[in-house]
């Protein structure tokens, strides 16, 4: 079971709510993916490959990402993507980068924490390691790849799913939405 969910929470306790929400799946080996409230899935069979990427890959992974047009990790980003604002454009890329890579998962471990806008994690992740800190807005996606690293989970990038994010329409300063 893949639960997909946009988190949204009053107290901005947002690891807190990856935490319950985690936590509330009926068995360890089911997953959530968390997505952003501003992403796009431009590919219409991206929950068919998100089951592929588990299938071939959910035994090394239990927390994992994907590429993107716009986040503060480089590594998540395809070149030339940033200031398109074609949806077609994002739709062409996201089936691009599947036929290039199918469910292909790469590890980015040693790598710095990335980027939230996609959290795909399985509730086995939270309980055989650890909740993640009560009380954090910022820093929720880093705190998973910190218990990854002290845990040595792996952290994998889907190379092949791609979201859109408007990410504040590619502003980074703006930070209005966290008030």
């Amino acid at each position: 079971m893949i639960k997909y969910i946009t988190p949204w929470t009053s107290d901005k306790n947002l690891s807190g709510f990856y935490n319950r929400e985690t936590l509330a799946l009926p068995n360890d080996n089911d997953w959530v993916c968390f997505t952003d409230r501003d992403t796009w899935f431009p590919h219409p069979f991206y929950g068919r490959h998100i089951e592929e990427v588990i299938e071939k890959h959910g035994e090394d992974y239990r927390l994992m990402t994907c590429m993107t047009n716009r986040v503060g990790q480089g590594y998540q980003c395809v070149p030339g993507m940033w200031n398109i604002e074609n949806g077609k454009s994002h739709e062409d890329i996201s089936k691009e980068l599947w036929e290039k890579n199918k469910a292909e998962v790469i590890n980015i471990s040693d790598k710095p924490p990335f980027s939230g806008v996609l959290i795909l994690v399985q509730k086995k992740f939270i309980t055989e390691n650890r909740l993640l800190k009560e009380g954090l807005l910022l820093g929720a996606d880093n705190q998973m790849a910190y218990i990854a690293n002290e845990h040595f989970e792996n952290v994998g990038l889907m190379t092949g799913i791609y979201v859109w994010h408007y990410y504040r329409g590619g502003d980074q300063s703006n930070k209005s939405h966290l008030l």
